[in-house]
């Protein structure tokens, strides 16, 4: 009896390539109208009252006890139609909300940098070595495995931020 070797199977190969996905979505909104991310409202991506709810003023997160005494700010609360949004850009249903995300990291990114000057943040290096590190809270496996790396791509984004505001 012949044996038969098989690769093994990455969900990764299932997905169509993002130049071939652009190609397709024009075509796909003619017949499945677009709604927002956030609150389901039709024709529009992304309505400016949901909009306006990841362009906030930063605040301050009390209650984040896995995070020890690191100082953790947030742009909205996670529940309602920001929960919504960024469980449909982590999960791959809205990548249309790339753009989005990234501005507001960058938008936190600059906030954070103007309430901490470099000198601040760099008072005593170790070492003479001066270092800041933007750290995403780890993707689950199977969002690694599809390479859907969000919380990396939003770091990033507010890292640009930071060296946009101390570059001024």
């Amino acid at each position: 009896m012949a044996q038969h070797r098989h690769e093994p199977w990455h969900p990764t190969a299932l997905r169509l390539p993002l130049d071939l996905w652009a190609g397709f979505s024009p075509g796909l909104s003619l017949g499945l109208p677009t709604s927002c991310a956030g609150c389901g409202r039709w024709e529009t991506a992304l309505c400016p009252r949901c909009r306006e709810l990841l362009e906030a003023e930063p605040f301050a997160v009390e209650h984040a006890d896995a995070a020890g005494d690191l100082d953790i700010q947030a742009l909205a609360s996670y529940t309602g139609p920001v929960r919504t949004m960024v469980l449909g850009w982590k999960n791959g249903a809205r990548e249309d909300l790339s753009e989005v995300m990234a501005r507001s990291g960058r938008h936190l990114g600059r906030w954070w940098a103007q309430t901490h000057a470099p000198d601040e943040v760099w008072a005593d290096p170790p070492r003479g070595t001066r270092a800041l590190l933007v750290v995403p809270a780890p993707s689950g496996v199977a969002r690694r495995l599809r390479g859907r790396l969000v919380a990396a791509r939003l770091a990033d984004a507010v890292t640009r931020g930071i060296s946009e505001q101390w570059a001024e």
